[in-house]
């Protein structure tokens, strides 16, 4: 099992903006939830390659492990059979 290590930063800024319409707050609002949303969208992807290398080790192997029965089985058949390889 691979551990790793997080850890969280939390910054907090205190803005006071005097617009009456709103339109500065909501700008700083959607740019800082787009940041977010690319920094977990990035931290998705890492997670889902990790998981894809994992599952192509492990594929690997079975595909090694089967074929050594494969051939143990093949083996002992034609020893069973008589058959000198």
């Amino acid at each position: 099992m691979i551990r790793q290590l997080t850890h969280q930063t939390v910054l907090a800024v205190y803005l006071v903006v005097k617009d009456d319409t709103g339109g500065l707050t909501l700008s700083i609002t959607f740019i800082t939830s787009f940041f977010v949303f690319l920094w977990r969208l990035g931290q998705i992807a890492t997670s889902v390659k990790r998981e894809l290398a994992m599952l192509n080790n492990d594929v690997k192997a079975a595909i090694a492990f089967t074929s050594k029965v494969l051939q143990i089985g093949f083996f002992s058949l034609t020893y069973g059979l008589g058959v000198t390889l």
